[in-house]
């Protein structure tokens, strides 16, 4: 009897480190693709959304340009990195940008690219960049022979540049002199 009951615990110990372990596998859709229109955003002669007159003119921010050069930040796939200037606030483009770091595994199969899949881990205060990175471990091979995955770091963290460093408020902390 003994035995059986260390089989039992054993096999369902075996179970759950086995379903811990599982891999994330994101399959390729089988919808049919949308098409991207142009838009344009009008606002109601009548609305009010207490930043100012309705006939106030607001200059956006113009998209960025990223500037790719091959790197190696992965393990396997061909890669690209570069960064994106943003704004710091888009509503005043004049206030300042920052710069986001983004890597890019190109897809394996270039002939059939779809197009980029963006990917982030959600956060907060981690970098997505690692995502692409490593998009074996996350991503289908049906997605990478289709799309160039696309990470990025979000502003303060990993690469992105200025970044933001907690650690000088942990630094009493390590320092106590506790006697023996």
């Amino acid at each position: 009897m003994r035995l059986a009951r260390r089989l039992a615990v054993v096999s369902a110990a075996v179970v759950v480190l086995a379903a811990c372990g599982e891999r994330m596998i994101f399959e390729a859709s089988t919808d049919p693709t949308i098409e991207p229109s142009a838009s344009e955003v009008t606002e109601s002669a009548g609305s009010d959304d207490g930043r100012g007159s309705a006939s106030d003119t607001t200059v956006a921010a113009q998209p960025g340009t990223i500037s790719w050069e091959t790197c190696t930040p992965g393990s396997t796939g061909t890669f690209e990195c570069g960064y994106l200037d943003v704004p710091f606030d888009y509503d005043d483009p004049g206030v300042g940008t920052f710069s986001l770091y983004l890597v890019r595994r190109i897809t394996d199969a270039p002939a059939g690219r779809i197009g980029s899949m963006l990917v982030n881990p959600g956060g907060p205060g981690f970098g997505g960049s690692d995502v692409a990175a490593y998009a074996e471990w996350y991503v289908s091979d049906a997605l990478m022979a289709s799309f160039d995955i696309v990470g990025w770091d979000p502003r303060g963290t990993g690469k992105s540049t200025p970044a933001v460093d907690c650690i000088d408020d942990y630094d009493r902390y390590f320092a106590i002199d506790s006697p023996p």
